[in-house]
């Protein structure tokens, strides 16, 4: 039984898991298509450093956030949706992609006032001036207005 719990990347003892990842690093390994591993952005550890996060982005993006406060999970799911739509929209294959992709390190700096916050404060501000409701990254429809916010968000971090 322990051994089926490990080789799934669990802990296999049922306890809190070992390094800073957790699961000695199993929850990272890299997808082959490109994509984002959900495993790691929802896991419990990922989804707690969040908070600072979430924080940091109702204190400086108060503005856009006050009416649809988002939580550590709801964050950690836009995440996943932000690289996913990244990986289709301007992945490896992609034939003449619109912009270059944001660096995977970008998304995984969770500290106060890191670059995951400015990329998280600029999606939440684009939704705000553009009268959206919800992100919608996986319409086809919206494509062009979603590269707008990559655009918007390069602009933020380039800053």
């Amino acid at each position: 039984m322990a051994t089926a719990a490990t080789g799934a990347g669990g802990t296999g003892s049922g306890g809190p898991a070992t390094g800073p990842v957790g699961g000695g690093g199993t929850a990272v390994s890299r997808k082959k298509d490109g994509g984002p591993s959900s495993k790691f952005w929802e896991g419990s550890e990922t989804v707690s450093q969040l908070e600072t996060v979430r924080l940091w982005i109702g204190k400086h993006y108060k503005k856009y956030v006050q009416n649809d406060s988002p939580s550590s999970k709801s964050l950690a799911g836009l995440v996943v949706q932000l690289l996913q739509f990244q990986e289709d929209a301007f992945g490896r294959r992609v034939n003449n992609p619109a912009l270059t992709k944001l660096p995977t390190k970008s998304f995984l700096d969770f500290k106060a006032g890191g670059a995951l916050c400015h990329i998280l404060g600029s999606v939440y501000k684009f939704k705000s001036e553009q009268g959206w409701r919800r992100f919608d990254l996986q319409n086809p429809s919206r494509m062009d207005r979603n590269v707008e916010m990559f655009l918007n968000v390069e602009k933020t971090l380039v800053q």
